[in-house]
């Protein structure tokens, strides 16, 4: 596969336990518009579907072919070799070259060393991230509020879940929550219909909207959680790119898994190009020109990280910090 158009989307479905992540899959293989797509679970027999399953006989790859057209397998050991074995047994089946990949992970599942496996693919895959978010039993309490916040913060869309079994109040106050905990996701409130998962499995693009937004956000939003922060730094000039490097590579050793998510837009100094910065947890895109964005900041967001611990990672970029949630800032000098 090497024409850009036979290249699939993968989209990385994450969510808690019970969040509503297998209903949602069942649906997008119920879509007739989705045909063409390859799906990875822990279990094939997890999703109840019908059709013939055949082995491969260089991989073992357990295959199940669906009558629309997708194809279903379950996880190997190794998630590379998982997504090669299913396009090569995919291929070998004569069938036409998959659009997109989902992988279904499990409940306790962090976004971050799932994108790390995927690096070592061969193909440059464009990687989305969802989240399901049960809105009955919510996601963020007590022990299970590292792996949530985890899965949510890396999310490009949290998809509601259980809105049926809730009033407009208690979906108004989920909406808030999760654009307070990742004020760069897309929170798609919908109930489960045809609706909802064509627009959980759009194609996302890489527009700069969302870090414009919170830029403009005023201070004293409330806290999603304790435990949880949303930092906005902004250079006060062009930056070099060593320098900008070096920064983010010290911001991920030193935070670890705390870091959550980064995004941002930072102006350099020697060219005054614009360039785009994005991670999850500690896996950090390769940095990237952006042509016609007005924005110049960095968001982080992470759990038990306090403003202050910011104040020492090196080298000094001149960034003006601000908690946005304490209404604190500091300059690095």
């Amino acid at each position: 596969m090497t024409a850009v158009d036979a290249i699939p989307e993968f989209f990385l479905l994450t969510g808690f336990l019970g969040s509503g992540k297998t209903t949602l899959l069942l649906d997008l293989l119920a879509e007739e518009s989705f045909q063409g797509t390859g799906v990875i679970v822990n279990e094939v027999g997890e999703i109840n579907i019908d059709g013939a399953t055949v082995a491969s006989a260089d991989s073992g790859l357990q295959l199940a072919q669906l009558s629309n057209g997708c194809v279903c397998c379950s996880m190997m050991s190794d998630l590379p070799m998982t997504v090669a074995a299913l396009m090569d047994e995919n291929e070998r089946l004569g069938r036409p070259p998959l659009r997109r990949i989902v992988l279904e992970t499990s409940g306790l599942s962090r976004p971050a060393p799932i994108i790390r496996q995927l690096l070592g693919l061969p193909l440059p895959f464009r990687i989305t991230v969802l989240a399901t978010y049960d809105c009955v039993n919510g996601a963020l309490a007590g022990e299970r509020f590292e792996e949530a916040a985890a899965q949510l913060a890396a999310a490009q869309t949290i998809i509601l879940t259980k809105t049926d079994r809730i009033d407009e109040a208690a979906r108004e106050e989920a909406v808030r929550t999760l654009a307070a905990l990742n004020p760069l996701t897309r929170v798609l409130d919908l109930d489960r219909g045809r609706d909802r998962v064509l627009s959980a499995f759009r194609s996302s693009g890489a527009s700069d909207t969302r870090l414009a937004e919170v830029e403009a956000r005023d201070d004293g939003t409330p806290a999603p959680h304790e435990r949880a922060g949303v930092f906005l730094a902004r250079p006060r000039g062009g930056i070099e790119i060593e320098m900008l490097l070096e920064w983010l590579d010290n911001l991920a050793a030193y935070c670890g898994p705390r870091l959550l998510r980064t995004k941002g837009i930072v102006r350099l100094g020697e060219s005054g190009d614009a360039i785009l910065l994005q991670s999850v947890g500690t896996v950090f895109d390769p940095p990237r020109k952006i042509a016609g964005s007005a924005a110049d900041a960095i968001v982080i967001i992470g759990r038990d990280l306090d403003l202050a611990e910011l104040q020492g990672i090196t080298p000094d970029l001149g960034l003006e910090i601000r908690d946005t949630y304490k209404q604190r800032a500091f300059v690095c000098s």
